[in-house]
């Protein structure tokens, strides 16, 4: 798994995001961009901080995030997962692109009774 972006909070939306792709000659190395996957990234971080200050007035409490890049594996996809349910803060999921990839995401996230949602 490859962290991204962080930034703390009273609670951390999680995210999935496909930025790179894996080598076909090689699944173990991450080359290709994929500017998609950057795109929702970039789009979820912006929405997570603009909603932030709002949210800290509204409810006394600070928006945080945590990304990965799963590099289109369904490996790094199962570790990401893993890796946000043991961060108590993580109170959802997002940004997972495809089908097989957010039931990997979800049968980690769930077990802790996080959600994992596609926007």
């Amino acid at each position: 798994h490859i962290k991204v972006a962080a930034r703390s909070g009273s609670i951390v939306i999680g995210g999935l995001f496909n930025i790179a792709r894996n080598d076909p000659n090689d699944p173990n190395l991450c080359i290709y961009r994929n500017f998609a996957g950057i795109q929702r990234a970039i789009m979820f971080r912006y929405l997570i901080d603009e909603v932030g200050g709002r949210f800290e007035q509204d409810f006394n409490m600070s928006l945080g995030y945590e990304f990965y890049d799963t590099c289109s594996s369904p490996v790094l996809t199962t570790q990401a997962a893993t890796r946000l349910s043991q961060n108590q803060q993580v109170v959802g999921v997002a940004g997972v692109d495809f089908k097989d990839f957010v039931k990997r995401s979800a049968t980690q996230t769930t077990a802790f009774q996080i959600p994992t949602f596609v926007y």
